[in-house]
């Protein structure tokens, strides 16, 4: 998102997703050529375009922000940095959009474990008596 965005701002004064007109259509009030945002039901509809044709039909543009909830949190491990991506007041709701499975935590446990300092084995001998 930030890529896309990042590509965005700045070309229309008020709106971040846009379009190039490619005809002038009175109507619409288009000119060919000039930039205008992107409607809400134009956003939809290509949103179930997409998503269909990556057969996931059911899917939402609220399962977005879980995703990059998620994802931030798998990445970075730090459940303020998610808060603060996804604008959260509460870290309770951050934490419902972070879908955390078993293997995270063991994956997260299997590198602290790789990470710390290895002790020697004490090897016992025997003492005869």
């Amino acid at each position: 998102m930030a890529d896309i965005s990042g590509r965005n701002i700045g070309l229309h004064p008020d709106a971040v997703f846009t379009y190039v007109a490619q005809r002038t259509i009175a109507r619409l009030g288009t000119v060919r050529g000039e930039r205008y945002p992107i409607t809400h039901s134009a956003f939809y509809s290509e949103f179930k375009r997409a998503a269909a044709a990556v057969s996931i039909p059911d899917a939402r543009v609220h399962d977005l922000r879980h995703t990059a909830v998620t994802k931030t949190l798998r990445a970075t491990g730090n459940l303020v940095t998610a808060q603060r991506l996804a604008g959260h007041k509460s870290i309770q709701t951050t934490m419902r959009y972070a879908h955390l499975r078993s293997d995270d935590f063991r994956t997260e446990l299997e590198k602290r474990d790789a990470e710390r300092p290895q002790k020697r084995p004490h090897h016992v001998t025997k003492t005869s008596k």
